[in-house]
């Protein structure tokens, strides 16, 4: 054994090893808590938009009743952060013809979806960029993320 660390550092040979020990936990216990990285803006929701995911995703009716809250909430951004299928924001305007990029901060990658027709991949840890055009023009479309029941957030499209 001596001998074997005396090969890799005559001098330092221990305490080398026992750093590169310590290296190692400490790597494995950041891989371990990479969620923990997600921005804390996931931990909590305001009451408007607490309120605006109580609207079933397939509820056309619901969003146009609650069209004021909506366009007040929508956050003018060009970025869709995801995180256990949790979105932020949790209404995003968009323009007609706007890039979007999805950026998923989970280790499993995610399905987002506004209709049957426009179903996106985000790449575990990764993003994908869109060219925002539903097909409907301007509107109110739902965020679903991994075909869940519940809507995850809402897209404030204009032209």
């Amino acid at each position: 054994m001596k001998r074997r660390l005396k090969l890799l550092s005559p001098r330092y040979g221990r305490p080398l090893a026992a750093l590169s020990v310590l290296g190692l936990v400490l790597a494995i216990s950041a891989w371990a808590n990479l969620s923990s990285l997600a921005p804390s803006k996931f931990h909590t929701l305001t009451a408007d938009e607490q309120q605006i995911l109580k609207i079933k995703k397939s509820d056309p009716q619901g969003k146009l009743s609650h069209y004021d809250l909506i366009a007040r909430t929508a956050v003018p951004t060009d970025k869709l952060e995801i995180w256990q299928c949790q979105v932020r924001p949790v209404v995003i305007r968009l323009k007609i013809g706007q890039m979007l990029t999805y950026v998923n901060f989970d280790n499993v990658p995610h399905q987002i979806q506004s209709d049957l027709a426009h179903n996106y991949a985000v790449p575990a840890r990764g993003q994908t960029t869109i060219n925002v055009d539903f097909g409907h023009g301007a509107g109110i479309y739902s965020i679903v993320c991994d075909d869940q029941t519940n809507l995850s957030g809402l897209y404030f499209v204009t032209e």
